[in-house]
């Protein structure tokens, strides 16, 4: 594989029901690997959570972290593709929690599972309107 990888981040609200339009874009965009928010893969996952990857199936991955809180969701998965090796983390953020206690949350798995990959990517759903001042 000698071609640089494509991410991508999705938010799908059901995977179940959004899953054709899901593969039409992994199809189309040539997606290598790619991060889903609001799964809402089983019952007991509710509206609104659950992250999962698409691994591309020739890209060998490890699974780094996984970590579900009222704060954060993140899932975190180790690639190593021509070298490189990359750390990635699928993110979800319940639009309620504290933004401040989110990020803290983020940057110590980041600072934890980091350390032995070429680059770190965070993808996923904030829930954060950047357009808004909120102090």
């Amino acid at each position: 594989m000698s071609r640089h990888l494509k991410f991508m981040s999705f938010n799908v609200r059901s995977i179940q029901s959004g899953f054709l339009t899901l593969k039409e874009y992994v199809v189309d965009c040539a997606v290598d690997i790619l991060g889903i928010s609001e799964t809402w893969l089983t019952p007991d996952i509710e509206a609104g959570r659950g992250v999962a990857f698409y691994v591309r199936n020739d890209i060998t991955f490890k699974i780094l972290h996984s970590n579900i809180t009222t704060v954060l969701e993140e899932l975190w998965i180790s690639v190593t593709v021509n070298k490189p090796k990359y750390c990635l983390a699928v993110v979800y953020r319940p639009p309620s929690p504290n933004v401040v206690d989110c990020f803290h949350q983020l940057t110590e798995s980041l600072a934890n599972l980091s350390l032995d990959n070429d680059y770190a990517i965070i993808m996923g759903d904030f829930s954060i309107n950047v357009l808004v001042n909120d102090g």
